[in-house]
C-alpha cells in the first residue's frame, strides 16, 4: 500500500476511533445516573425505616398524618428521574428537590398535627429538638458526587428552617430570648417561649455539617473521577496488550519511562491488494471491514500472548516477549502466524461485509533486539518499539508477496523457537525448508522459512524490490 495512502487511512481511522470513543465526563454522567437511582432506594429504605418507628411511637390515628408526608417525601426523591432528561432539566430538578423536601419538613416541624385532641402553643413544637429530621435530608443528598448540590442541600435546609423560626419569632404571643445568659426559671418554663441562641445553634450546626460532608463529597468524586480515569486507561491498554499484561502495567505506570533493550519477536501482518479491496466499498464498509480484521487479528494475538504494539493501515504489529517476557516467545509468534492464516480462512467463509472477497494476508516474523519504551510525554503514553528486528519483520512481510506466500519466518526466530519449545518442529513441518533471500536495506543474506505455495519452484532466487 502506497505510505501517503496508508497514513491517510490510518489517520483517519484513529481520529474516527477518538471521536466514537467514551469519554470518561461521559463514564462519570453514568455513573452518576446510577447514583441517583442507588440514591432513590436508600431514601424509600430510610423513610420506610422512619414511618415504622412513627407507627411504633405515636398513636395511630395521630400517625396517618405524618405518614401521608413520608409517602409525599418518596414522591420528591423521583423528581431527578422524571425531570432530569438534560444535564440543565437535571440542575433544576436537584434545585427543586432540595427546596421542596427542606420547606415540607419545615412545615412538618413547626405546624401541630391537626389529629391532635388537644392543641399545644406552635413554639412548644422547637423544644422537641424534631430539628434533627434534617439531617436525615443532609445525609440522602451526600449520596451524590456533586460538593454544589450537597451545599445546596444545606443552606436550604437552614433557610426554611430559619424561615419557620421566624414565622414563631413574629407572633405576638411569642416570649422571646435573645440574652446569650440562661433564661429565668419562668421565662423557660413558659410553653410560649423560643430562644434565639437554640435556633443560632441549630443553623450553625446543620451548616457545619453541611460544609463538612461537601469536602466529603469532594473527595468522593475525585476517587470516581480517579477510578473512571484508571479504568479507561487499562481498557485503552487492553487494546494492545493481553489481560495479565495490562494488570502488569497498571501496577507499574513507570515501568516504560527508561527505555528497555529486549530479546523480543516481531510478527508484522497485513492484508494483500488491499487498495484493490476498497475500490470495491464504500468508507463506511471499509471501516468496518478493517476494524473487524484488527479485532480478528488482536484476538488471536491475544491468544498467543503477544502484545499489538500498533495498526498500520489494515495491517497490524505485534510484539512477543515485550513488555514482559514469556518462556516460548518465538514459538508463540509462529504458532500465532498459522493461527492468523486460518483465522482469515473462516472469516472469509463466514463474513458478511465484502462478502465476495477472498481475503489474503501476509505475515512476517523475525526475532532479535528491541529498544522498548515511552516515546510520549506526562500526558499521552505512547509505547513504541524500535530497532533493526522491527524492519527486518516488515521486509519480510512485503517478501510474502514476492514470493507468493502467506508466512515468512527468519532463521533467527526458528532456532529461538526451537530452544524454547522443541514441539515448534510440529509446526513447522507445514514450512518450506530453509532457503537464502535478499532483502533491501541489509547487507548480508536472511534465511527463511515460509509456509504456503511459492510463486516459483526456486523462492530463493528471488530478490525483494523493498
Amino acid at each position: 500500500m502506497p505510505k501517503g495512502l496508508q497514513w491517510r487511512r490510518l489517520k483517519h481511522m484513529k481520529n474516527t476511533a477518538k471521536n466514537n470513543s467514551e469519554n470518561h465526563w461521559d463514564v462519570i454522567a453514568k455513573e452518576e445516573s446510577a447514583n441517583d437511582r442507588f440514591e432513590i432506594k436508600v431514601r424509600i429504605y430510610t423513610l420506610l425505616v422512619v414511618a415504622v418507628w412513627l407507627v411504633f411511637s405515636i398513636p395511630h390515628l395521630r400517625v396517618l398524618y405524618y405518614l401521608t408526608f413520608i409517602a409525599a417525601f418518596i414522591s420528591f426523591g423521583f423528581i431527578p428521574i422524571i425531570w432530569g432528561a438534560d444535564r440543565k432539566r437535571k440542575v433544576l430538578s436537584y434545585i427543586s428537590l432540595h427546596f421542596l423536601d427542606a420547606a415540607l419538613l419545615t412545615y412538618l416541624l413547626i405546624f401541630p398535627n391537626p389529629l391532635l385532641e388537644s392543641s399545644h402553643p406552635v413554639q412548644l413544637n422547637l423544644r422537641f429538638h424534631n430539628f434533627l429530621y434534617f439531617f436525615i435530608l443532609l445525609g440522602a443528598a451526600a449520596f451524590s458526587f456533586s460538593p454544589m448540590r450537597m451545599l445546596w442541600a444545606g443552606f436550604s435546609c437552614a433557610i426554611m428552617w430559619s424561615a419557620g423560626v421566624a414565622w414563631i419569632f413574629s407572633r405576638d404571643d411569642t416570649v422571646l430570648s435573645t440574652d446569650k445568659n440562661l433564661p429565668g426559671l419562668d421565662e423557660f418554663l413558659s410553653p410560649y417561649y423560643l430562644s434565639v441562641l437554640q435556633w443560632m445553634n441549630e443553623v450553625a450546626l446543620m451548616l457545619i455539617v453541611t460544609v463538612m460532608l461537601s469536602f466529603a463529597v469532594v473527595r468522593s468524586r475525585r476517587l470516581l473521577i480517579g477510578k473512571v480515569e484508571a479504568t479507561q486507561a487499562k481498557r485503552n491498554l487492553a487494546r494492545h496488550f493481553p489481560s495479565e499484561i495490562v494488570e502488569h502495567l497498571a501496577n507499574s505506570p513507570s515501568a516504560f519511562d527508561e527505555p528497555q533493550q529486549k530479546c523480543a519477536t516481531i510478527l508484522v501482518v497485513d492484508i494483500f491488494s488491499f487498495t484493490e479491496i476498497t475500490e470495491q466499498a464504500s468508507p463506511q464498509e471499509i471501516f468496518s471491514f478493517v476494524r473487524t480484521f484488527h479485532g480478528l487479528m488482536n484476538e488471536v494475538i491475544f491468544r498467543h500472548g503477544g502484545t499489538v504494539d500498533k495498526y498500520l493501515g489494515d495491517g497490524v504489529l505485534a510484539i512477543f516477549g515485550a513488555p514482559v517476557s514469556g518462556s516460548r516467545d518465538a514459538g508463540n509468534a509462529i504458532r500465532c502466524a498459522r493461527e492468523m492464516i486460518e483465522a482469515v480462512e473462516d472469516w472469509n467463509t463466514s463474513r458478511k461485509i465484502l462478502e465476495n472477497v477472498a481475503v489474503r494476508i501476509g505475515i512476517g516474523v523475525h526475532e532479535g533486539i528491541v529498544m522498548i519504551g515511552n516515546i510520549g510525554n506526562e500526558q499521552r503514553l505512547e509505547f513504541a518499539i524500535i530497532g533493526d528486528t522491527v524492519n527486518v519483520a516488515t521486509r519480510l512481510e512485503r517478501l510474502t508477496r514476492e514470493l507468493g506466500v502467506e508466512v515468512v519466518v527468519s532463521e533467527a526466530a526458528i532456532l529461538a523457537a526451537r530452544n524454547e519449545d522443541p514441539k515448534i518442529d510440529d509446526v513447522l513441518l507445514a514450512f518450506s525448508e530453509l532457503q537464502t533471500c535478499k532483502v533491501r536495506g541489509r547487507k548480508g543474506d536472511i534465511r527463511i522459512r515460509c509456509l504456503g505455495l511459492p510463486s516459483s519452484n526456486d523462492p530463493s532466487q528471488k530478490i525483494a524490490s523493498l
